[in-house]
Formats: structure tokens, sequence, C-alpha cells
């Protein structure tokens, strides 16, 4: 993470690479070089913060995937989103212990 201190805004990303070796079929042998990225701020004296994260940029994620059993290769569809922007916040919430 990265913070910009003039706007106090973080900055935070990944890159990971998932291969899958092993198959004859060039098909069935994937790379998929997937990037996130994040962007935060935080308010209230840092007791909320606010985050958008952005998830597979390069949109390499597929939503099939092939495998190969006894039978032979099947192909499979999920019903699912690869690649999402996503807005979250979260709120610290603290209290302090009595004192005696």
């Amino acid at each position: 993470m990265y913070t910009v201190s003039v706007i106090k805004l973080s900055l935070g990303t990944d890159i990971r690479m998932f291969s899958r070796r092993g198959y004859q079929s060039d098909m069935m042998n994937t790379d998929d070089l997937v990037w996130n990225a994040e962007l935060a701020r935080s308010f209230f004296k840092e007791k909320l913060t606010v985050k958008l994260t952005a998830f597979d940029l390069l949109h390499q994620l597929s939503a099939k995937q092939y495998s190969i059993n006894a039978q032979g290769r099947t192909e499979t569809w999920y019903n699912c989103i690869p690649r999402y922007v996503m807005l979250s916040a979260s709120y610290k919430f603290s209290k302090s212990p009595k004192k005696n």
C-alpha cells in the first residue's frame, strides 16, 4: 500500500499468474495474469474507511473451465462475474476500558 500524503489516499495493487500445465491440449494449458487494484481513504480520525477495489483489470479470467475425467474432456460454464469493481465501507468501533 502506498499513501499519497497530500490527499490521504492509499493505493494498493497486486499481480498474480495462475498457470495450469500438463495437458496435451493447448486449450487446457492456460496462463491467467490477474491484476487487482485498490483505492482507500479514511475519514473521522481513521474510524471510517472507504475502499474501491477492482478485480481482474486485464480481464484474463473466464467463466468457463475445462476438465478431463475418465469419460473425456468436459467444458463447464459458471454463472459468475470474473471482472468487477466493488465499493465498500467499514467503521471501526472502539471502547476504552473503565478506569477505577
